[in-house]
């Protein structure tokens, strides 16, 4: 299965790919914002990741300076 997401701010346009998705028998789901912004946070945070332990020191003392 391909997924692609289509991000845009007119509504009218929105109808038109939903419509597109549609008659060519395609499964079309339409996601908030939050959600939105979730799949990129969690994006982020993958590929952020470096597998390395940190201590809660440490991290304590980045928030306090």
């Amino acid at each position: 299965m391909e997924t692609i997401l289509i991000q845009t701010a007119s509504k009218s346009k929105m109808k038109l790919f939903l419509d597109l998705a549609k008659q060519l028998g395609e499964n079309v789901k339409v996601l908030d914002k939050e959600i939105a912004e979730e799949l990129a946070l969690g994006k982020l945070m993958q590929q952020s990741k470096t597998g390395k332990y940190v201590s809660k020191e440490s991290i304590m003392a980045q928030l306090n300076k």
